[in-house]
């Protein structure tokens, strides 16, 4: 839980999205803003797109080794933020061995939609966001990923 303490507070960065369907296949990006926030029972993530499923954050609870490099690599690749890599690379091990928070839910409506959300402390000041999300209906599937390098809100971002 010590990990927590250095979380805490508001990120931003530049997300990655994929979006995936039997009949579509499309990329784009847009700034997004994260609010991290320490509670007795974890950390708690907050995003725009998280928040108008479910109106609340969502609790994310230490998971050791949740991805490891080979995962975190791939996800990068099908959002098209490899560069990111890069930019975490002078960390002295791989995700698997950082701290990672992670957070799922699931809403059913007229879509249901299952969402996991994986934060990486590669660095105080640097985490990696992943949003790995499925919404199925009876007339269609949609995969979505979402990668996001986030850095301090009071600091610039990529």
């Amino acid at each position: 839980m010590a990990e927590l303490s250095g979380l805490a507070g508001s990120w931003q960065g530049l997300e990655h999205r994929s979006f995936e369907s039997l009949d579509m296949s499309r990329l784009d990006e847009g700034m997004v803003g994260v609010a991290l926030a320490e509670t007795p029972a974890g950390l708690t993530f907050e995003t725009p797109v998280l928040l108008d499923m479910t109106d609340e954050a969502l609790l994310a609870n230490l998971v050791p080794g949740a991805l490891d490099v080979d995962a975190v690599d791939a996800l990068l690749e099908t959002t098209d933020h490899e560069d990111a890599a890069d930019l975490l690379s002078d960390t002295p091990c791989g995700p698997g061995d950082l701290p990672q928070f992670v957070a799922s839910v699931t809403v059913s409506a007229e879509i249901e939609v299952e969402a996991r959300v994986t934060v990486i402390a590669y660095f105080t000041d640097r985490l990696l966001s992943v949003v790995e999300m499925t919404g199925r209906s009876d007339e269609a599937f949609l995969y979505v990923t979402m990668t996001t390098l986030l850095t301090r809100a009071d600091q610039a971002t990529e």
